[in-house]
């Protein structure tokens, strides 16, 4: 996986209050948002059978997880 260097810091945020994480793909191009906000884009090209994981430092909570694909 190679980040295309786009990052985008996030100033602010409640660690006790619940907060949104979405990832976009358009092609080989996937984005990440935060609480709405563009933080990171990257390429790769990926081969194989897909799989999402996830990786927390401390305590988290994960709530309404899905996967869409969208229009």
């Amino acid at each position: 996986m190679g980040g295309s260097g786009d990052t985008v810091s996030v100033a602010t945020w409640t660690p006790t209050e619940w907060q949104t994480l979405a990832l976009e793909r358009d092609g080989n191009t996937y984005r990440l948002f935060f609480n709405g906000v563009q933080v990171y884009t990257f390429d790769w090209a990926f081969t194989g059978t897909p799989k999402v994981g996830f990786h927390t430092y401390g305590r988290a909570r994960f709530d309404s997880m899905r996967i869409v694909e969208l229009p």
